[in-house]
């Protein structure tokens, strides 16, 4: 027989799960590895549902699908669909139009219980991006309830489907389901940990890689007869060691500790021992965690999971509206400050006691549907509907982007002014232009800003001109050499490479490449670094060897190549704050300097060989905010989103002061600034004088806006590139 009865150990437990999960999401200092409370949580479903199915089996030979899936509706779908439709409800007066469409979609997964494949293929990785939706928190949901889907349906198949099952002993179907489960830990625990440095947000968030978790506390249930056999002592110890695994667990790890591989069987291993000790004292560990304070918490703690996440999230839309980018914050708690968090915290655990109270338990017991499989069927069925359609409705189901309005610019004339005429030769530069290796080009400032976009921030958002095939993602490690633009036949040879601030110069580059018949070659990843350096990705948490396998593809392309007239790079501000050094380690400050002025230097000799002439582009200025979020914000202010100029400017100073020192002799490597073409004012606009969006996020340009300055980064250009 398997595990019975009420435990107000594994009701503790409970508590100490969601405890840890919320003083982590809301930044308590030390509990960086708060996060494991979503593995005990695992564990303890697994522990739980493979009782009750595993004594039902026992007592009738077969289990109800009908009756464990609507025991789930009542026990899970009513509260989930509360705290959808009134996330939704709140987003109506506190979101901004341009993120309710998206805010829509996440929602619907969460509903469906795809919540965890959904984030997962939107790139979402957990430990970076946890700001990044209101209902991030549902993706442990969706993994438990396709564990429930599909797991009783795995101990039928196991316990045969034939007449003979009835009349083998209870003994021999356990052993066959130990067996089963076994088999599911391994390949999962296996899976999990081969997976969580490759697979980044597929391994967090993926029901294949957590499995095992929920399977360790399934084995349990089928052992606990034996496990009663234990000394009262040996559960003492067992308990008190397992709770500390969970506790050390919670203190130990952090967001860059690679989860949940190898590291996850601590906390899982803690919450077994817990809950094995509880099959034979309630003494020690259990005695604690059987108090009245712990069974409160653990009574409401569904609840205060599904409250608390979004209590957090809001409160940052509310308290600190700027920051919506998981590139300037590591979470909400950090951005909002003590007050707004302890509040969303109290909000949320008020609401799981009231939602408890006239939510989940009168549900969870009406006799109404408790008689009737088919009516809890139907009433989740309604649920699933309403948690799907009003959401959708109250926050628009999104749809295709209008296209960009400004988004055909034209070659007017008076753009090119004093520009040579495509066709003609550039007179070669001369005087300190020449001779200056250190040379920094600054643009002239542009015209001053229009008081009205000519674009919605939907439009800004989504106006990215850089090529799938070119500018690739994550995992690609190679380039494409059908990514030639401009005069395929030019006689001059231009190659623009780099990360994504390289891309963001690419709707510029290739106007002028198209009016001077450049052939005009284009590769770009995302937070790869053109120096050679090792990188720290905390994406995946480990090194980020996609990108040394992607520049070693460029600069093997560019090997090929008979000539090279110039090398155009982008790159981003903050690498030296990720690089590597020898031992694995991340060093910070003038450590991590060091290494990009060494890599800069290899990169820099290495260049001198392919090119007589690199062009570094600095980067933008910042303004510090999502632009299309805030201007969506404020629809008839966009002035309310300028930015001071002081802070957001020259942004990268310190890595370009750096890269100085290591410039080779002669006039190899120029520097281009664009800051006041893009900031023409004081506080800086978030719009062209034409009325365009400068930025498409906190710190890219919009397509469109790069198009328009084309002609000023042409001057700029044009003069360093050898005569004809």
């Amino acid at each position: 027989m398997v595990a019975s009865g009420f435990r107000p150990d594994v009701e503790g437990l409970r508590a100490v799960a969601v405890g840890l999960v919320v003083a982590f999401h809301a930044g308590v200092p030390l509990v960086g590895g708060g996060f494991v409370g979503v593995d005990v949580f695992f564990v303890i479903s697994g522990f739980l549902i493979t009782g009750l199915l595993a004594k039902e089996l026992h007592r009738s030979g077969s289990v109800s699908l009908t009756g464990f899936y609507a025991r789930r509706v009542r026990r899970l779908l009513p509260l989930s669909t509360v705290v959808l439709v009134s996330v939704a409800t709140a987003a109506l007066f506190i979101v901004p139009v341009i993120n309710r469409p998206g805010l829509a979609g996440d929602v619907r997964a969460s509903a469906l219980w795809f919540a965890n494949w959904h984030f997962a293929a939107g790139s979402t990785q957990y430990m970076a991006d946890v700001d990044k939706s209101p209902m991030l928190h549902y993706w442990s949901l969706s993994v438990e309830e396709q564990f429930y889907v599909l797991w009783p349906l795995l101990i039928l198949l196991v316990a045969g489907l034939s007449r003979a099952r009835r009349h083998t002993q209870w003994s021999v179907l356990r052993n066959r389901l130990v067996l089963a489960l076994s088999l599911v830990l391994v390949v999962s625990f296996t899976w999990s940990v081969l997976s969580t440095g490759d697979s980044g947000p597929w391994a967090y968030f993926g029901l294949h890689t957590r499995a095992w978790e929920l399977a360790a506390g399934g084995l349990l249930a089928l052992l606990a007869p034996a496990l009663r056999q234990l000394t009262r002592r040996a559960g003492v110890v067992f308990g008190l060691v397992g709770l500390a695994m969970i506790v050390v667990s919670a203190l130990a790890f952090s967001r860059s500790t690679p989860f949940p591989g190898w590291a996850a069987a601590l906390p899982v291993a803690g919450a077994v021992l817990v809950l094995a000790a509880g099959e034979r004292t309630q003494d020690g560990a259990g005695r604690l965690l059987g108090t009245g304070p712990f069974m409160y918490v653990g009574r409401i703690s569904y609840g205060w999971y599904l409250w608390h996440w979004p209590c957090l999230v809001l409160a940052g839309v509310i308290w600190a509206p700027a920051v919506d980018d998981p590139d300037l914050v590591a979470s909400s708690a950090r951005s909002l400050g003590l007050w707004p968090v302890l509040g969303a915290v109290v909000v949320s655990f008020l609401l799981a006691s009231l939602t408890y109270r006239v939510v989940e338990a009168p549900v969870r017991r009406s006799r109404v549907l408790v008689v009737s499989r088919a009516r809890t069927l139907s009433f989740g069925a309604a649920l699933l509907v309403v948690a799907v359609s009003v959401p959708a409705v109250l926050l628009g189901s999104g749809g295709s982007v209008p296209a960009v309005a400004a988004a055909a610019v034209q070659d007017d004339s008076t753009d090119w002014a004093g520009l040579p005429i495509p066709g003609a030769s550039p007179s070669a530069p001369s005087g300190d232009a020449a001779g200056s290796a250190q040379l920094l080009y600054v643009a002239p400032k542009g015209q001053a800003p229009a008081r009205t976009a000519s674009m919605t921030p939907a439009q800004a958002r989504s106006d990215n001109g850089s090529p799938a095939n070119c500018f690739i993602d994550f995992p690609s490690t190679t380039v494409d050499p059908a990514c030639v633009f401009g005069d395929p036949h030019g006689s001059k040879v231009v190659v623009l490479f780099g990360d994504s601030n390289a891309a963001q110069w690419f709707p510029a580059v290739r106007r002028i490449a198209t009016r001077y018949g450049w052939k005009l070659y284009f590769w770009a990843k995302p937070a790869c670094a053109f120096a050679d350096v090792r990188q720290f990705t905390t994406a995946f948490n480990r090194e980020f060897t996609e990108c040394a396998q992607w520049r070693k593809s460029v600069y093997a392309q560019l090997e090929t190549m008979p000539r090279i007239d110039m090398i155009v790079v982008g790159r981003n501000l903050s690498y030296a704050d990720s690089v590597m050094d020898d031992s694995d380690q991340v060093p910070r400050g003038a450590a991590g300097f060091a290494i990009w002025k060494q890599g800069v230097d290899r990169s820099f000799t290495r260049l001198s060989t392919l090119t007589n002439r690199v062009v570094i582009m600095l980067d933008v200025p910042r303004p510090g905010q999502n632009v299309p979020t805030c201007l969506s914000r404020e629809p008839t202010n966009p002035s309310a989103c300028d930015f001071a100029r002081a802070k957001a400017v020259h942004v990268d100073q310190k890595i370009f002061d750096v890269e100085k020192t290591v410039l080779p002799p002669g006039n190899l490597v120029r520097y281009i600034d664009m800051t006041d073409a893009i900031c023409t004012s004081d506080p800086c606009s978030v719009l062209s004088h034409t009325g365009t969006v400068l930025f498409r996020d906190v710190h890219h340009m919009t397509a469109t806006f790069a198009r328009e300055i084309a002609p000023t980064i042409a001057k700029l250009l044009l003069p360093l590139l050898p005569a004809a």
